[in-house]
């Protein structure tokens, strides 16, 4: 998961310079020798749609989709307007079991 924090790291310092705390917190990350799915659903951030699909104009978004709670390596849940969530095709009311998916499909392994 280093490596995904690194290149979030870059990645923040180039195209959002203003976002110093969120930058500080996954340095701060860079420092653990293992990493949890809590820490990795710690690096949630919540943005509105708009400005979502401005940052990712590839990204498609479900109709339905008002924000989106994007993780370190680009992954993403959208929060639908009937308080439900979105992620690859399922649907829920709770976003932890959503939050589970993605780790355990994509993140645990480079944890």
């Amino acid at each position: 998961m280093k490596n995904l924090i690194e290149k979030e790291i870059q990645s923040l310092k180039l195209n959002y310079p203003n976002s110093k705390s969120y930058v500080q917190r996954l340095q701060q990350m860079l420092d653990m020798e293992t990493y949890t799915q809590k820490d990795y659903v710690s690096t949630g951030l919540m943005t509105p749609r708009k400005k979502y699909e401005t940052k990712f104009p590839e990204v498609n978004l479900s109709e339905r989709c008002t924000d989106v709670m994007s993780y370190v390596g680009g992954y993403h849940i959208e929060m639908l307007r009937n308080g439900r969530y979105f992620f690859e095709g399922r649907i829920s009311t709770r976003i932890d079991w959503l939050e589970d998916d993605l780790y355990n499909k994509y993140v645990s392994k480079n944890a």
